[in-house]
């Protein structure tokens, strides 16, 4: 029988999820001791429980054993967000958004905390802009594909969605298809400067080299008072970021951090002079 210690539990699962980087078993058991102190024995014993229960589960990574937040299960990624795995179910409320996500290797599946930081960007727009209901989105760099789920059971009437990887389109095409959104969720390897536009909403989850690099032609498929989220770069990148779209046409409109990693919302200007 488990038995849980709902303290132990509740500073497991923060600790997991706001530290910056990948935890081994020891490292966390350290950082708990030095926070509370305790017995060694018992913290590990509430690891090993809670990733029985399915909360946390052990990853192998570059050749190390490393423990962190279990998908395996249904998880809320955000207020209304919550991503399962197939064949899970999930009884939520009423205002629950509830994706199935297949098990892949593309960026998106919720691990990241820049994946949870661009879905409470698009929950906070599309909740607060009703002119965002029914308009069409733009997605780049999709990966899994989340983003673009996300926004259209938010809204949206269509996104198309790119990427080059032909894995990520491939896994973004069937997480459409299982969530019965694949007719309005076009995924192509087209590059940007081929996208013709405008779009009401786009979303970019990549890094910061890129995001700067494609600033221009966002500002070229957006419409005027189109809404932009950006998220993959680190804090200390993201004033050289915002003044970058600043210089394009574009307002910033909110900020958020998590885990060392930000996002931003940009809107873009009715005209340069606006």
């Amino acid at each position: 029988m488990i038995i849980k210690n709902d303290y132990w539990t509740s500073e497991l699962l923060q600790v997991v999820n706001e530290s910056e980087t990948h935890l081994t078993p020891r490292a966390l058991e350290s950082l708990l001791l030095e926070k509370h102190g305790g017995d060694r024995r018992l913290v590990r014993q509430e690891i090993r429980q809670l990733v029985d229960l399915g909360e946390l589960e052990y990853t192998s990574k570059y050749g190390c054993t490393f423990i962190e937040r279990s998908f395996n299960r249904p998880v809320r990624i955000s207020s209304r967000v919550v991503l399962k795995p197939e064949g899970a179910g999930f009884n939520g409320n009423g205002r629950d958004v509830v994706l199935t996500l297949v098990n892949g290797v593309s960026f998106g599946n919720g691990r990241h905390p820049t994946t949870s930081l661009c879905v409470r960007g698009i929950d906070g727009v599309m909740s607060r802009y009703p002119f965002l209901q029914g308009a069409d989105g733009l997605d780049i760099g999709t990966g899994s594909g989340i983003l673009s789920l996300v926004a259209i059971k938010m809204g949206l009437a269509r996104v198309e969605a790119t990427d080059y990887d032909e894995s990520a389109r491939s896994e973004a095409r069937k997480n459409a298809e299982i969530n019965g959104l694949a007719n309005q969720i076009g995924v192509s390897d087209k590059a940007l400067e081929e996208i013709a536009g405008p779009f009401s909403l786009v979303m970019a989850n990549l890094r910061f080299p890129t995001l700067h690099t494609v600033c221009p032609e966002i500002h070229r498929v957006s419409f005027p008072g189109a809404f932009v989220i950006v998220s993959g770069f680190r804090k200390e990148e993201a004033p050289l970021l915002y003044k970058q779209f600043f210089s394009h046409g574009f307002e910033g409109v909110e900020a958020a951090s998590e885990r060392g990693w930000c996002s931003l919302v940009f809107r873009k200007r009715e005209s340069l002079l606006g």
